[in-house]
């Protein structure tokens, strides 16, 4: 995956992240990757969520000022990563105890 380029260039070095910008726009484009195939309802969103939700949630908290401050520059809301912000929201609302029981339920059923 090629390395993106941003016009802030204070993203390329977002502290928190030891200056490993790449992994942290990989990270951010592989979440946002998965929010596609659901937005277009070709996979059960239980199969998708479930697993990843605590670290969907906690990689849109830590991107999304440096996200919002790309939109700006770039004078356009919905010009970077909002898929991933509308994953995430989406995520963030589910019931993740009840969708553990309905996998543990399917799982009794196979064993």
């Amino acid at each position: 995956m090629g390395r993106a380029t941003f016009a802030r260039p204070k993203f390329r070095s977002y502290p928190s992240t030891g200056g490993y910008s790449g992994e942290v726009i990989e990270v951010s484009f592989f979440y946002q990757m998965l929010g596609y195939p659901l937005a277009f309802e070709v996979v059960d969103e239980n199969v998708v969520i479930l697993p990843i939700r605590y670290r969907l949630e906690k990689t849109w908290t830590a991107i999304r000022p440096f996200v919002e401050s790309e939109r700006v520059l770039r004078g356009d809301p919905y010009s970077y990563l909002n898929t991933l912000e509308e994953f995430a929201k989406s995520a963030a609302k589910k019931d993740v105890e009840g969708m553990t029981l309905m996998v543990q339920r399917r799982l009794s059923r196979i064993g």
